[in-house]
């Protein structure tokens, strides 16, 4: 998925799904090699889980779980995403636009009393 400036749309083409696929598969296939590492060092190295090196390793492999989910998740929305993000850009003009008028006290310009509003006592009456 990219940013087309000149359309000022999210577009997604063949050539970027493609990418995104391989980016996908290496990142499981490094949390493959990341769990087969951490797995081997607990079972065949002295310390099992008090070995330094098995803290490194589950580590890693708990960070390439974590960014493996979204990935995929990204890859298999990557339609609903790329319209919601369209959608999101097309409305988000009309709401900068209404901005202005939000900020002002007096959206039209004028200040209407409403019936329910009284008019505040004279300071000298209060006093």
């Amino acid at each position: 998925m990219k940013f087309n400036p000149s359309t000022q749309i999210f577009v997604g083409t063949p050539k970027l799904r493609k990418l995104q696929l391989y980016g996908c598969l290496l990142v499981t296939l490094q949390m493959i090699i990341n769990f087969w590492q951490t797995h081997k060092i607990y079972t065949e190295y002295p310390g099992g889980s008090h070995n330094p090196d098995f803290h490194i390793c589950f580590a890693f492999t708990f960070i390439t779980v974590f960014a493996l989910f979204p990935l995929w998740l990204v890859y298999f929305k990557q339609e609903e995403m790329k319209n919601g993000f369209n959608r999101v850009l097309k409305y988000s003009v009309q709401f900068q636009e209404g901005v202005e008028a939000l900020l002002s006290p007096y959206p039209d310009g004028i200040h209407v009393k409403s019936s329910s509003e009284e008019e505040p006592p004279p300071w000298d009456s209060v006093l």
